[in-house]
């Protein structure tokens, strides 16, 4: 049993590596980047930077939407909007949005 149990890791062990390689390259379309405050804030000031050095890095367009109000919840809704499965999408905050939230009752509705 332990003979077969060993094969069948080390098989899929050794096929990992390729089911990785049929991903593709990323990015495949643009980054997005949400602040959720207004512009000039901590994460507003930080976030052109990335994207900045994500662009010239990957030679792929990387933007700020500064989503404001609701302590973050505009953002968070924004995100979910935006297809967040893709790997396309991040938010960019302090903390204080993300340590203030409640347990939401609803996660696919609320963020």
């Amino acid at each position: 049993m332990q003979r077969r149990t060993l094969a069948a890791m080390a098989l899929v062990i050794g096929l990992a590596p390729l089911a990785a390689m049929a991903q593709g390259a990323y990015p495949k379309k643009a980054i997005k980047f949400i602040a959720p405050y207004a512009v000039g804030d901590l994460p507003d000031t930080v976030a052109p930077v990335v994207a900045q050095c994500l662009t010239d890095r990957r030679g792929q367009a990387a933007v700020v939407n500064n989503k404001s109000g609701g302590n973050g919840v505009v953002a968070c809704q924004a995100l979910l909007k935006s297809n967040p499965s893709d790997g396309h999408a991040f938010i960019v905050s302090d903390g204080s949005m993300l340590s203030t939230h409640r347990r939401s009752t609803r996660p696919s509705k609320d963020c």
